[in-house]
């Protein structure tokens, strides 16, 4: 009886094996060419003109990214005086979904965010000049 197994009865593909007494050939080897000249950087041309927006300048901002809750030693852009900031509060994103928080869960309370200063953004102003230096937001 010469019974085959369901896979030998398949009609597979069998792949040729590699003699075991040669050595796998290297793959060529490629060198990468110089070139030639060295390459120039790009210069600008000499006399170009540089135009300006006409019109007044607007003041710039302090850049300070670390802001907090409490006023603190700026030097404002404005007026190139250094001193303490003037801080208030504004109405931010922290308050709103707050607001909405509390109208999903007890509706009669959604004006307490409102009220309360730590939901809020805090502005930092210039004391001399009173240009805003900063914003805090909560979120």
């Amino acid at each position: 009886m010469d019974q085959k197994s369901p896979y030998e009865q398949q009609n597979v593909p069998t792949y040729p094996q590699q003699p075991t007494g040669q050595v796998p050939q290297q793959p060529p080897q490629y060198v990468l060419a110089q070139p030639s000249a060295p390459q120039q950087a790009y210069q600008p041309q000499q006399n170009t003109p540089v135009s300006q927006a006409p019109g007044p300048q607007a003041p710039m901002m302090v850049v300070n990214t670390t802001f907090s809750e409490f006023p603190q030693p700026i030097t404002c852009m404005n007026c190139k005086q250094q001193g303490m900031s003037v801080t208030d509060k504004s109405n931010g994103a922290a308050v709103w979904i707050a607001a909405c928080a509390t109208c999903l869960l007890f509706w009669p309370c959604v004006w307490v965010p409102f009220v309360i200063d730590t939901c809020k953004d805090t502005n930092h102003r210039c004391a001399n000049c009173g240009m805003v230096a900063g914003v805090k937001k909560m979120i």
